[in-house]
């Protein structure tokens, strides 16, 4: 019997058959299989922080940032998750690195005019 609180989702993984389940459980009180374990994932919004992130814009300005990105996996498509990233400590750390791409990218792209006339929305 697995357990899973109202702020988790999650797939089961049967560790004798080595069987990853497509079906998608939400809180609650469950009876699996023996062996099974389940792949737990935050049904609710995370918030992944990148603090002091310095980068150059175009202009060649030194610009130090501090962002926050908010992210919540689709119930529809945990499997292909926890197939290519395992669990949801190895999807975090894929966004961890892609969205610090992203800040990086963004402001290598934008002008100081840019980032000045509009620094409350960043």
């Amino acid at each position: 019997m697995g357990r899973l609180n109202t702020d988790q989702i999650a797939i089961s993984y049967n560790t004798i058959s080595k069987k990853l389940s497509r079906d998608v459980q939400a809180s609650g009180l469950h009876l699996n299989a023996p062996g099974f374990k389940f792949i737990i994932f935050p049904s609710v919004f995370t918030s992944m922080e990148f603090d002091d992130i310095s980068c150059l814009n175009q202009d060649g300005v030194s610009i130090n940032l501090d962002a926050t990105l908010q992210f919540k996996a689709d119930p529809k498509n945990i499997y292909e998750i926890v197939v290519q990233f395992k669990d949801f400590e190895g999807y975090k750390k894929i966004l961890y690195a892609t969205g610090r791409a992203a800040v990086h990218d963004t402001c290598a792209h934008d002008s100081k005019i840019f980032f000045g006339g509009l620094r409350k929305d960043y």
